[in-house]
């Protein structure tokens, strides 16, 4: 399952249990047509009850394309990834760092929320500066 919503500065998203490519574009759909998220925002992405098996490791690069291709200038330059202790979202986590490193996104790995928020907070305040 996915949920998300927009808050101070970035959007909440988060994804449970497992999730299937059509279910993902779907919400990445809705997020990209849902006029109280507006574009540019930093996105922090709760991963910790993600069932990674629902995305074998093959098909990451198609799905993170077809993630950027539909929510387009929905994404910022900011995305803070919060990851549980397993090892296969360590290294699904540093795959998405190097998919994005030539659209000038910053993707960041935590195991806390609150950090994960501070640090986003951080950014969004440095920019606008």
């Amino acid at each position: 399952m996915l949920t998300y919503r927009a808050t101070n500065g970035y959007v909440e998203f988060t994804a449970t249990g497992s999730v299937t490519a059509e279910e993902a574009a779907a919400t990445f759909v809705a997020i990209r047509d849902d006029v109280a998220v507006p574009s540019g925002l930093s996105w922090l992405m709760d991963l910790r009850q993600y069932d990674q098996s629902s995305m074998p490791p093959d098909d990451m690069p198609a799905r993170v394309s077809r993630m950027i291709a539909i929510l387009g200038p929905k994404l910022g330059p900011f995305w803070a990834l919060v990851l549980d202790t397993q090892i296969e979202h360590a290294i699904r986590g540093r795959l998405l760092q190097q998919f994005v490193q030539d659209r000038d996104a910053t993707v960041m790995l935590f195991r806390d929320v609150a950090e994960a928020r501070e640090w986003l907070d951080a950014m969004t305040t440095r920019r606008a500066q």
